[in-house]
């Protein structure tokens, strides 16, 4: 029982970082994504369907603890931190499992809980550890084949991404089998494979029933990838080799190497232990979860490789911690291996400390937060954000009702929450280059719609000047310049009202 307590002690940080975070600024980008789109199921709409989404599972997942909190925002935020401490549990069993060294699953859990950023993107480290766990189950011959494949389907829900990754992984994972085992070792890979073919059967007659939604799926999840050829905005790979990309420019020269460092080091490191795992047969449980958090790891690596950023490092970091907490209990007597893994939750403290959403929930450079109250909703933020959101909210509300749309470009989806109005077009996230045909998709939506506000952000998409949207969707930024008065302009973006109702809004330009 003791052992179970000092496993699980992490969630006491967890609870107080979260205590501490919950009501701290607003993410206007994806947090705003996701929560528009949980308003949205709310309203009974059906995701990707009818409104740009994420696979559909995490938005009723959202939804429901809105339903059962009565928030929106605090709500789906308390909903990731219940996804963070079931992340928090698999680690600490895992790392348990394999060394039964409590101290060293609770030093990992904690070290795991300071990369669990962005907040709003707990889904994602929880999957990337829940296939380490999958993964370490089969290569130790622990758990129902078919039940662990299975899970793949639960994945597949949350994000088709998380299925592709566990396929990855799993396809690696019996390799590693066979050349350890034999073909004798492979007995459960058809019982496996059954589990996932069944379950990814069952999901997509679950969207079969939903009218129009499967082709939907498959039109804008599925072959919209082929049609951009690519899965995500790039970014400068930041190898060791070159120059700090334009990503890491606000960080010190000392984070900006070791970021560099790490990033270029995960597959070197995830390469080395496979290899040497294969070569030496070592078939203890500490080395077995260094095989299986390596392989996830070398799968889940694509992720940081498609937008190489310090979020999605942060977001495929959890097999690593995994890989060197199960290397050290391999490696060092046991009550050493917990001392040196909390070196490196210092090491990681030290170089996450004051980046954007480290800083949200453990430092305090914002020494004089403003309270903004937005429904049920209570946030503490920036006097600037403060002033920037009531103004907008001001217009919107004098130039418009409940029932009418607005329409937000290219970045900030968070006002159509916020103001709790329903966007006026399909795309809620235009920040890739727009194709003639795109923008005119866009520009029948709008006229559709007719919404009689606009807010545009004049903010540069990664730095990239063609992204800005006047630039990006020139053809839907002329028709709001000709069809609409312009507001407010202000260095961050515009406010636009239709014409007619122009003069309506006094004191707001």
């Amino acid at each position: 029982m003791l052992d179970v307590l000092i496993c699980l002690s992490p969630l006491v940080l967890l609870l107080v970082s979260t205590r501490v975070s919950l009501h701290r600024g607003i993410n206007l980008a994806d947090e705003g994504y996701l929560a528009y789109g949980t308003q949205e199921v709310l309203r009974g709409k059906i995701p990707i369907r009818d409104f740009r989404a994420y696979d559909p599972a995490r938005y009723y997942w959202c939804a429901l603890w809105c339903r059962l909190i009565g928030s929106e925002f605090i709500a789906i935020r308390i909903s990731m931190a219940f996804m963070s401490g079931l992340s928090l549990c698999l680690v600490s069993w895992m790392v348990f499992s394999a060394s039964g060294n409590p101290w060293l699953s609770a030093v990992v859990a904690a070290t795991a809980l300071l990369w669990m950023f962005p907040r709003h993107k707990q889904i994602e480290h929880f999957f990337s550890l829940g296939c380490c766990a999958v993964m370490f189950s089969l290569l130790s011959g622990t758990g129902q084949p078919f039940w662990l494949g299975a899970t793949g389907a639960l994945g597949a829900a949350f994000g088709l991404n998380i299925l592709a990754y566990f396929v990855g992984s799993a396809t690696l994972t019996f390799l590693a089998i066979g050349l350890l085992y034999g073909t004798s070792g492979l007995i459960a890979l058809p019982v496996f494979a059954l589990g996932l073919g069944a379950s990814i059967s069952f999901l997509v007659l679950c969207y079969a029933l939903v009218p129009g939604f499967l082709r939907c799926y498959l039109d804008l999840k599925v072959l919209a990838l082929f049609r951009r050829k690519t899965t995500n905005l790039a970014l400068p790979k930041p190898w060791i080799w070159n120059a700090a990309p334009r990503q890491f420019a606000g960080f010190s020269r000392l984070r900006r190497l070791v970021l560099q460092a790490l990033f270029t080091l995960l597959p070197v490191v995830y390469l080395a232990n496979t290899g040497f795992l294969l070569v030496t047969a070592d078939a203890d449980r500490a080395a077995q979860l260094v095989l299986a958090s390596s392989l996830v790891g070398l799968i889940y690596y694509h992720h940081a490789l498609s937008r190489a950023d310090l979020n999605h490092i942060h977001q495929v970091i959890q097999p690593f911690l995994v890989t060197v907490a199960a290397g050290l209990a391999g490696l060092l007597p046991i009550s050493v291996a917990p001392a040196a893994m909390l070196l490196i939750g210092v090491a990681s403290a030290a170089l996450l400390w004051k980046t954007p959403a480290f800083s949200e929930s453990w430092s305090f450079q914002n020494n004089h937060p403003v309270t903004w109250v937005n429904g049920a909703d209570t946030f503490r933020i920036t006097e600037e954000l403060h002033k920037a959101l009531t103004q907008q909210r001001d217009v919107v509300e004098a130039c418009s009702n409940s029932q009418d749309t607005l329409f937000v470009a290219p970045a900030a989806p968070a006002l159509l929450a916020l103001f709790h109005r329903r966007s006026a077009v399909y795309d809620t996230f235009p920040v890739y280059p727009a194709s003639e045909a795109a923008q005119t998709r866009m520009l029948e939506d709008l006229k559709a719609s007719d919404p009689p506000v606009a807010i545009i952000s004049n903010g540069m998409i990664d730095g990239r000047k063609d992204l800005r949207f006047d630039i990006n969707y020139a053809l839907v930024f002329e028709h709001l310049r000709s069809q609409y008065h312009l507001q407010d302009n202000t260095p961050s973006g515009y406010i636009f009202v239709r014409r007619e109702q122009g003069t309506s809004v006094e004191g707001t330009a």
